[in-house]
C-alpha cells in the first residue's frame, strides 16, 4: 500500500546513495501556497557521476516498474535504488497500514492512519483513504507539500501531494502494488539540487509493498526503497 500524505508528515527520512552520500530531512507538513525559494548548493559531484556512469554503461535497459525496481533493491550496489531506512515507529505504521489494505477494507479513516504513525494532527486535511473497484484515493482539502526542514550540505527535499491523489491497485499473494496512471493525481519527489532532481526526483509512478519493504518508482528510472525492520 502506498504512503499516505498523512503517513508522511514528521517523518524523518534518511535518503542514501549506496554509502556513498546520504541526504537527509525531517519531512513536516506544508499548505501548497507555501513555495521554497531553492538556491544552487554544492554537492559531492564526483560520486553523481560515477551512479549516472554506472546507469550508462549498463547493459540492460532499466525501466523502474514494480518487479525491476525490487530486483534493483535487492542486488547490492545497483546505481537504480536508493535506501530510505525508518526508525521503529514508523515502519510499524507502515507494517500496520499494509495489514489493513490487505484486510479488504473499503476505507481507513483519517483518525486511524494518523494512529498507525502515532501522529496526533494533519495540517494538510487529508479526507478518508477510500478502496473501490481495484482503485486506491485519498482526498484533501488542497494540495500539499511535505517539505523537509533538515539538509546535509544544504540539500533538501519536498513531497509534493495533489488534492486528490488516486492509483489503482492490486494484490498478488504477500504483494500490494499501487499505480499511478495520470500525472495529474501523482505525488511528486523534489530536490533542490538539480543533479540530485535529474538522478532521483520525478513523479511516483508506482508504490509496491512486499513483507521487507516499501517501494517507490520515482521518475523515468529510478527506485526508492524503505525496509520494514
Amino acid at each position: 500500500m502506498t504512503i499516505s500524505p498523512v503517513s508522511w508528515q514528521e517523518i524523518t527520512n534518511f535518503f542514501s546513495g549506496r554509502s556513498v552520500w546520504t541526504l537527509f530531512g525531517h519531512l513536516m507538513s506544508k499548505k501548497a501556497s507555501l513555495e521554497p525559494k531553492f538556491t544552487p548548493v554544492s554537492v559531492p559531484r564526483a560520486f553523481i557521476a560515477i551512479n549516472r556512469r554506472s546507469r550508462a554503461i549498463s547493459e540492460v535497459a532499466f525501466e523502474n516498474t514494480a518487479d525491476q525496481c525490487q530486483a534493483a533493491c535487492n542486488s547490492a550496489g545497483s546505481p537504480y535504488c536508493a535506501s530510505v531506512p525508518l526508525d521503529k515507529q514508523q515502519s510499524d505504521g507502515l507494517r500496520k497500514l499494509r495489514a489493513k489494505v490487505l484486510s479488504n477494507s473499503k476505507q481507513i479513516p483519517p483518525a486511524e492512519l494518523l494512529t498507525m504513525f502515532g501522529l496526533t494532527k494533519d495540517e494538510c486535511g487529508r479526507k478518508e483513504t477510500a478502496f473501490q473497484s481495484g482503485t486506491v484515493e485519498n482526498v484533501g482539502e488542497a494540495a500539499c507539500e511535505l517539505k523537509s526542514s533538515g539538509n546535509i550540505m544544504g540539500i533538501t527535499a519536498k513531497l509534493m501531494v495533489p488534492g486528490i491523489l488516486s492509483g489503482e491497485i492490486k494484490t498478488t499473494n504477500d504483494l500490494i502494488t499501487v499505480e499511478f496512471p495520470h500525472a495529474e493525481t501523482r505525488a511528486r519527489l523534489e530536490f533542490n539540487d538539480p543533479d540530485i532532481q535529474a538522478e532521483w526526483g520525478g513523479d511516483i509512478k508506482t508504490v509496491y509493498s512486499t513483507p521487507k519493504a516499501v517501494g517507490f518508482a520515482v521518475g523515468s528510472e529510478s527506485c526508492v526503497s524503505v525496509p520494514l525492520n
